[in-house]
């Protein structure tokens, strides 16, 4: 049955202008130099000497949970939604570990590199000493190296003389892999939540056992999406603490009382099911976050039909009373994020490609 349009609700849409938190983001925004963030490597060189030895499955979600459980954070006066891959306004992480020694500058001192054509980011000498830490235990054995040698081997320079002509985009460099970025099971991660995954996967272990399966490719496969699960769900109670922390010491009641209602809201998603547009929206940041965290030079998640599966979420909010206004910031806030991601650039990106992707 086809629904009927509220043609005075998309008039009233057409109305709404950005609320003051999305005014100040947006002025902080403009404020902001470009910035990049050591933090990451960090915790990747940590996690990979611990795991040596496993399988490499399992080490990648190793990697991924040392990164959430540990990696800085930082919840904004304007934020509505949160989760920022650095604690600054806008910035980006390094991608070390899954591109090898990309970033051409780290090996000199001049506190600086490039991270686009025309973008140079300044880096202290610390967290210059943490990036050549990571490019001395990755360089020479990251997903692009090791498939350059296999292709030079089979077919000679031919792969990257067609690289360097631009007849393939992106590049291999680039480690834009498959599917990485593709659209998310958004549908059904609002629906049942991650703990939902979890139980899932914990099912197919104890089955597969039960059916004395022998292919324990599977398992480990099963065992890393928990370890990567549980992560996300732990890393969004770190911003829960982080709130309440930061609601402990507000004076003012507004801002308080905002502050306490992220901490439930990250308390509760993306560990189980949306049940308003607030938790639809904060769990699909929380999910895109890891997803961007664990490669950060991957662009974001595809949201799809958003229009779909966000209209329940939308409509129940309005009739419940929730303001227009607030849906919108909220929204606003999530889109904003979406589109200004930033990364550093490999060699040949930044030939051809902006520094920022932009919402997809």
């Amino acid at each position: 049955m086809a629904k009927v349009i509220d043609f005075k609700l998309l008039e009233q849409i057409d109305k709404i202008t950005l609320s003051e938190k999305n005014k100040e983001w947006r002025k902080a925004m403009k404020a902001s130099g470009w910035r990049v963030s050591p933090d990451r490597e960090r915790w990747t060189v940590k996690s990979w000497k611990e795991t040596e030895g496993e399988d490499l499955q399992i080490r990648r979600a190793k990697l991924l949970k040392c990164v959430l459980d540990n990696i800085e954070i930082a919840i904004h006066p304007f934020d509505e939604i949160v989760g920022r891959p650095t604690p600054w306004v806008i910035g980006c992480q390094t991608s070390i570990d899954c591109c090898g020694d990309y970033i051409p500058g780290i090996w000199d001192d001049s506190g600086s590199f490039a991270a686009t054509l025309d973008a140079t980011v300044s880096i202290s000498s610390e967290g210059l000493n943490i990036l050549r830490e990571s490019a001395k235990l990755f360089g020479g054995q990251s997903l692009p190296e090791m498939t350059y040698k296999a292709w030079e081997a089979l077919v000679g320079s031919w792969a990257r003389d067609a690289e360097a002509a631009k007849l393939k985009d992106p590049s291999l460099d680039a480690v834009i892999t498959g599917q990485s970025t593709s659209v998310l099971s958004w549908r059904k991660i609002l629906k049942v939540g991650l703990r939902g995954y979890i139980d899932e996967c914990k099912k197919h272990i104890e089955d597969y056992i039960a059916a004395r399966g022998t292919d324990i490719d599977k398992i480990y496969f099963w065992q890393s999406a928990i370890i990567v699960l549980e992560a996300v769900i732990n890393h969004a109670h770190r911003y829960a603490d982080l709130a309440e922390s930061l609601a402990a010491k507000e004076a003012d009641a507004k801002q308080r009382a905002h502050l306490l209602k992220i901490a439930a809201v990250c308390r509760y998603v993306p560990e189980n099911p949306a049940r308003n547009l607030h938790e639809a929206l904060q769990s699909m940041q929380f999910c895109n976050l890891a997803k961007m965290l664990e490669n950060p030079i991957q662009n974001n998640c595809h949201w799809g039909r958003a229009d779909q599966y966000l209209y329940d979420y939308f409509m129940n909010d309005l009739k419940n009373g929730v303001p227009l206004e607030e849906l919108s910031s909220m929204l606003t806030d999530l889109i904003g994020r979406w589109g200004t991601q930033t990364f550093i650039a490999s060699s040949t990106q930044k030939e051809s490609h902006q520094i920022n992707f932009g919402i997809n």
